[in-house]
């Protein structure tokens, strides 16, 4: 069975956030669909490099909870609230963190993020997560349009209409692009040729 798990960003777990992830779960048929709470506080990366020498950071939070099970998954989600028309400070800090520390273990995995907002800012603050999945040879999946939801005070996010069907199309092919991936060899690592322009 096909096994994906969704991240809430949120500070807060039963949010807009957390009603979203419910609502994959919901639209997910033939699929596994846990959920993964980021917590309420997320630690910034410092740039030790501890994490070079073993593939964990020195913090123990979230985002090493998140590197012992994500190799049993098959694709994830990334969901954000939209903080100054970008991601929750958390889901900033661990997507950093997460990437910095074990690039490998994201590779050639399908990937999506959605954002939920107020009124505005989604499209920058769904561009700021993308750049961490295409960075690192993810396979981005897209939907029939931008993964934006609009959410009231209280969470309520069925009332976008539209939000809802780009979701539920978003998991469908999710699944598509998994079950053809399954079928494909992986392609090889190059080697990564790093350029300064600086001198």
């Amino acid at each position: 069975m096909i096994r994906i798990l969704v991240v809430n960003g949120s500070p807060h777990e039963n949010r807009s956030c957390g009603n979203v992830a419910r609502f994959i779960k919901r639209f997910a048929k033939g699929m596994q669909v846990d959920i993964f709470w980021l917590g309420e506080q997320v630690a910034q990366c410092d740039a030790c490099r501890s994490c070079k020498r073993g593939g964990f950071c020195k913090t123990e939070d979230s985002v090493n909870n998140f590197v012992r099970i994500a190799g049993n998954y098959d694709g994830y989600i990334f969901v954000s609230p939209v903080y100054y028309a970008s991601i929750s400070s958390q889901m900033d800090a661990f997507l950093t963190r997460l990437f910095y520390s074990n690039p490998k273990l994201m590779m050639h995995k399908p990937v999506a993020g959605i954002t939920v907002s107020r009124r505005s800012g989604n499209t920058s603050a769904f561009s700021r997560m993308n750049m961490y999945f295409l960075m690192h040879s993810m396979i981005v999946v897209g939907s029939q349009y931008w993964n934006e939801l609009y959410s009231d005070e209280t969470g309520d996010t069925k009332q976008d209409a539209e939000g809802m069907e780009t979701v539920a199309s978003l998991v469908e092919n999710m699944k598509y692009v998994i079950e053809g991936l399954s079928t494909v060899e992986k392609p090889m690592k190059r080697i990564h040729v790093h350029t300064n322009f600086i001198r």
